[in-house]
């Protein structure tokens, strides 16, 4: 995969893309002394990457199995024929 079709797949999800970000810049920074502020800040950065990805595949999963679901030739909602309770005797 080359950068192009890297920088095409990030553009597709955002919320990844923003982590990928934070990751790039926290390399960048200078004013992080203290290895355990550095150490919590990658782990928070990566939980929240892993939460977003994790959500981001459910959601493409539903959304896989809807269309699986929805191709069935299986009738929607429609309203029963029924006429009701014919009424007792008396």
């Amino acid at each position: 995969m080359n950068d192009n079709q890297i920088l095409e797949k990030l553009e597709k999800y955002p919320t990844i893309k923003s982590k990928f970000i934070e990751l790039i810049e926290f390399l960048e920074r200078k004013n992080l002394k203290l290895a355990d502020e550095a150490e919590m800040t990658v782990r928070n950065t990566l939980n929240g990457m892993g939460e977003n990805l994790l959500e981001t595949w459910a959601k493409n999963q539903e959304k896989i199995e809807s269309k699986k679901f929805s191709e069935k030739s299986l009738p929607k909602h429609r309203k029963k024929n029924s006429i009701g309770i014919p009424p007792m005797e008396k």
